[in-house]
C-alpha cells in the first residue's frame, strides 16, 4: 500500500453521498472511501409525483435507507446555469478565484452580482469553463434541503457530475471523442470529452427535438475541431419515457459510424448491489458522479456554496488538520535533517580531535607504551599532574617571589634604623615573621610605618612589643603578608 495514498485516504471523508433532486425523482448514491479506493455503499431512488413532496420525500428516503455520510454533495440542473469558456491570464488558484467573475462578466446577459461563479480546472490552452448560477436558485435549493434536515457541503451541476463520472471510469480516454447526452425533464445536455478533458458543453432547455439539438451540437464541435469526429455517444439521465428504445434519445441525423448506447456506469464498478436496469442506471448516474467527484484529486469541482452560501464543514476541519499535520511533518523533517547534520559534523570533529590527542599524547610521553583507547585525556592529565608535582617549588617562586627578594626588601627598610636589631626571620609562602629589638616603642612604631609604606607587603601586623629591662630594649614581633 502506497503511504501517500493511505495518508490521503485518511483525510478524505469516510462516506460521501451524492444526491440529485429532479422534478420527477430523487436519486442518492453512497460511496465509501477505503484504503483500496472508493467503493459503492448503497443506492436509493424514489419517484416524485408532485414537486411539493420533495421535502418529505428527501426526509423519508434518508431515514429509510439510513444514508449516513460525512459529506453530502448535491446539484442543480444545468439548465439553470450559464456555461462559458473564458480566457485566463494565469493559473494561480487564489488569484483566479478572485477574478473569475470579472473574466466571465462580458459573456453574460445578466449582472454578475446576481450570480455565483466558479470554474473547472483550467486546460493547457489558456481557457477554462466557468459556470454561473443565479443566487436565487442556489438559495431556493439550499432552503428546500434544509427543510428536509439536509445541509449539503458542496453544490455543483448535474452535467458536470457526469463529466466527473466519465473521468473516473476512463480518466485518460483515447483520441476519439465521446459525447455524453444527459436527458432530464425540460432540458438536454450534451458534452464532448476527449482524452479526459471536456472540450464542449451545451445545455438546451425547453426543446423537444432532442435529435436536432444533438445534431447541431455535433456539427458545432466538428466546426471547432475539424480534425476530430465523435465516434461514440453515451445516453444518461431520465430514460423512462423512451420505452425500450433508449438509444433513440441520442440518434443523430447521420448515425453512420457512430456507436450509440445507453450508459451503464455501475457496470464499471465491482459491488454487491445486484444488477440495475438501464433506466435506473440512467437516473442514478448523476448521483454516482456527484459522490465520486470528491474522490478525483486532479479535478477541481465547481462549488456553488460560495460567498454568502459558504459554510464551514467537516471537510474544512479535515483540510486544516491536513495542513497542520503536513506543516508539522515538514518541520519534523527539517529538524531531523538539521540534527543529523549537526551529529555528523560533531562526530567528524570528535574523530579529528581524538586523533590529535592520540598523536599529542604519543609525542609528549613516548615512554608510555600502553594507551587505553578512549581514556587518552585521563592518562594525559595524570601524567601532567605527576610531572607538575616535581616542579611545584617553581610555582611557589613565581607566585610569591624568592626568599632573597623578601630579605632584600627588609634589609633596605631596617638599614635606616641604627637602633633596630633583627634576631629572627622566617618565610612561608606569602607569610613572613620578623622578630627583633629596638631602643624604644617610638622606634617600633616608625618601623611599622616604614614596612606598611614600602609596598612589598599587603598586611603589616605588630603581634607584640614589650620592654625587656635586662637588656634595656623593646622586643617586638611582626607578622607580614606579601602582596600577590
Amino acid at each position: 500500500m502506497n503511504v501517500s495514498k493511505a495518508f490521503k485516504a485518511f483525510f478524505q471523508p469516510r462516506a460521501v453521498v451524492g444526491l440529485e433532486v429532479s422534478e420527477t425523482y430523487i436519486a442518492a448514491v453512497q460511496v465509501i472511501n477505503t484504503l483500496k479506493g472508493p467503493e459503492l455503499g448503497c443506492v436509493a431512488h424514489r419517484e416524485i409525483g408532485n414537486p411539493d413532496e420533495v421535502v418529505d420525500a428527501c426526509r423519508e428516503l434518508f431515514a429509510r435507507e439510513d444514508l449516513k455520510h460525512e459529506m453530502l454533495v448535491t446539484c442543480l440542473s444545468g439548465g439553470k446555469a450559464f456555461f462559458r469558456q473564458v480566457p485566463i491570464p494565469f493559473r494561480k488558484p487564489r488569484k483566479l478565484d478572485r477574478i473569475i467573475k470579472f473574466q466571465m462578466e462580458p459573456y453574460l446577459p445578466v449582472g454578475i452580482d446576481r450570480l455565483v461563479v466558479d470554474y473547472l480546472q483550467p486546460g493547457d490552452n489558456g481557457l477554462t469553463t466557468a459556470v454561473g448560477v443565479e443566487k436565487a436558485s442556489v438559495a431556493e435549493h439550499l432552503e428546500t434541503l434544509q427543510e428536509a434536515g439536509l445541509n449539503p457541503d458542496v453544490v455543483t451541476l448535474d452535467d458536470l457530475a457526469l463529466y466527473f463520472l466519465y473521468r473516473r471510469i476512463d480518466p485518460y480516454g483515447d483520441d476519439s471523442p465521446t459525447a455524453i447526452v444527459h436527458r432530464s425533464p425540460g432540458k438536454l445536455g450534451v458534452q464532448v470529452i476527449r482524452q479526459g478533458r471536456q472540450e464542449l458543453l451545451r445545455v438546451v432547455s425547453n426543446r423537444s427535438d432532442a435529435e436536432e439539438v444533438l445534431a447541431e451540437t455535433l456539427k458545432l464541435y466538428r466546426f471547432k475541431n475539424p480534425e476530430s469526429e465523435v465516434r461514440r455517444i453515451l445516453v444518461a439521465g431520465d430514460l423512462t419515457d423512451l420505452g425500450d428504445s433508449h438509444d433513440s434519445a441520442a440518434r443523430p441525423v447521420s448515425p453512420e459510424g457512430i456507436q450509440v448506447q445507453t450508459w451503464s456506469p455501475f457496470d464499471a464498478f465491482s459491488h454487491s448491489l445486484g444488477s440495475f436496469d438501464p433506466a435506473l442506471q440512467g437516473r442514478l448516474s448523476v448521483a454516482l458522479g456527484l459522490a465520486l467527484s470528491m474522490c478525483d484529486e486532479k479535478e477541481r469541482v465547481p462549488d456553488l456554496r460560495r460567498e454568502e452560501f459558504r459554510t464551514d464543514s467537516a471537510m474544512d476541519l479535515r483540510r486544516m488538520m491536513l495542513t497542520l499535520v503536513s506543516g508539522l511533518l515538514i518541520l519534523g523533517f527539517i529538524f531531523g535533517v538539521h540534527l543529523h547534520l549537526r551529529v555528523a559534523i560533531q562526530e567528524a570533529r570528535y574523530e579529528t580531535l581524538k586523533r590529535e590527542i592520540q598523536s599529542g599524547f604519543s609525542a609528549a610521553f613516548p615512554d608510555v607504551r600502553t594507551v587505553v583507547k578512549g581514556r587518552e585525556l585521563v592518562q594525559m592529565r595524570q601524567k601532567i599532574d605527576a610531572e607538575r608535582e616535581k616542579f611545584s617549588w617553581l610555582e611557589d617562586l613565581s607566585g610569591h617571589g624568592t626568599v632573597l627578594e623578601t630579605l632584600s626588601a627588609l634589609t633596605g627598610i631596617v638599614s635606616g634604623f641604627t637602633d633596630v636589631l633583627i634576631e629572627d626571620f622566617s618565610v612561608e609562602g606569602r607569610e613572613v615573621r620578623l622578630d627583633g629589638r629596638a631602643s624604644s616603642f617610638e622606634t617600633v612604631d616608625k618601623l611599622k610605618e616604614k614596612l606598611s609604606a614600602h609596598g612589598v607587603f599587603d598586611t603589616v601586623k605588630l603581634s607584640g612589643a614589650k620592654m625587656d629591662k635586662k637588656i634595656g630594649a623593646v622586643r617586638f614581633n611582626f607578622g607580614l603578608e606579601k602582596k600577590r
